[in-house]
């Protein structure tokens, strides 16, 4: 199988290659291609050939394709978990000031809020990274639904994106490069493969170099902050070549905002969507973004016991989602 033709599905921090000819639908094409590179699809029809019975594998390809389906350039980008429902930030907000007002601890004005709900968002965001990490290095559970691992790529699955790549510059909102795909050949758009990243030391010797040097079909990037230059056939730089390269990467959250209209002297919330921008987080992450805040809350209005609380809830919910 030709290695020139890697198509990359884009899984949380992780990727995982494949060499396809052709573009797959989704996760059921995977599947058929990797089972015919290992031989299992040739000894399946023959069985199913000699027994006159049909295995059902392409029903369950199509069921697969449909469950989950691949974005135009090839990548798993988790449609599935962008279905789940995200965390309205009302509901937060009403959450915070009852366990904030709770024994007459203090009031949390709007403005408080906002800043607080971006920062506590952040801060969970950046321990997905984590506890991936951390999660990476013990063994997987048995169940997937209380596997960390898996539940980890289900929160930061709704975060992963694709976009095409405009004048050789990144995204202004990503946080982690995930892969960049390169179509070698315009007369066939259905095929991508994926660019090798390397540094300017590197490219220095391989750019002098004929059998080192990059083709459309092996080719190269090089990162430079939010820059980046991609290398085909020729040492020609692709960049600038409009849909010819996509980027897979992990964005930063949006920012929210819980808006409000003054009414009889009162912050009422509007929810509008024109407005409001809710938190993106997976829905399991509503208590521990009212924790988040809390904890943040008790450090500007100095109340230990505020503080002393939302630690005992952080780690009573890390507890739950361990066992």
């Amino acid at each position: 199988m030709n290695n020139n033709n890697n198509m990359v599905a884009l899984r949380g921090d992780h990727l995982l290659k494949f060499n396809y000819m052709t573009k797959s639908k989704g996760l059921g094409d995977t599947i058929e291609k990797i089972t015919k590179a290992t031989g299992i699809k040739k000894v399946v029809d023959t069985v199913n050939k000699a027994t006159g019975k049909d295995c059902g594998c392409n029903k369950r390809k199509q069921a697969l394709n449909k469950a989950f389906p691949y974005n135009p350039n090839g990548t798993w980008l988790g449609q599935r978990y962008k279905k789940i429902k995200m965390v309205n930030i009302d509901t937060v907000y009403q959450r915070v000031l009852a366990l904030a007002n709770k024994e007459q601890r203090g009031y949390i004005t709007p403005l408080e809020y906002n800043l607080l709900a971006n920062q506590a968002q952040l801060d969970i965001f950046e321990q997905y990274f984590y506890d991936r990490n951390q999660a990476a290095r013990g063994p997987g559970n048995s169940t997937s639904f209380s596997d960390i691992d898996n539940i980890l790529d289900e929160k930061i699955a709704i975060f992963e994106t694709t976009t095409p790549l405009i004048s050789g510059v990144l995204p202004g909102n990503i946080h982690r490069l995930g892969s960049i795909m390169v179509i070698p050949n315009a007369q066939n758009p259905n095929i991508m493969v994926e660019a090798k990243n390397i540094s300017s030391k590197d490219w220095t010797v391989i750019s002098g170099a004929p059998l080192l040097q990059p083709t459309n079909e092996r080719p190269v990037y090089i990162r430079a902050n939010n820059n980046v230059q991609v290398f085909g056939s020729n040492n020609l730089d692709l960049s600038g070549i409009p849909n010819s390269i996509t980027v897979n990467y992990i964005r930063q959250p949006n920012k929210v905002e819980w808006v409000y209209d003054v009414i009889g002297e009162k912050a009422l919330f509007n929810g509008s969507p024109a407005k409001t921008t809710h938190f993106q987080h997976h829905g399991s992450d509503e208590t521990k973004l009212v924790i988040k805040i809390l904890e943040l809350a008790g450090v500007i209005i100095q109340d230990p016991g505020l503080i002393q609380y939302a630690d005992g809830e952080d780690a009573k919910k890390t507890q739950q989602e361990k066992q």
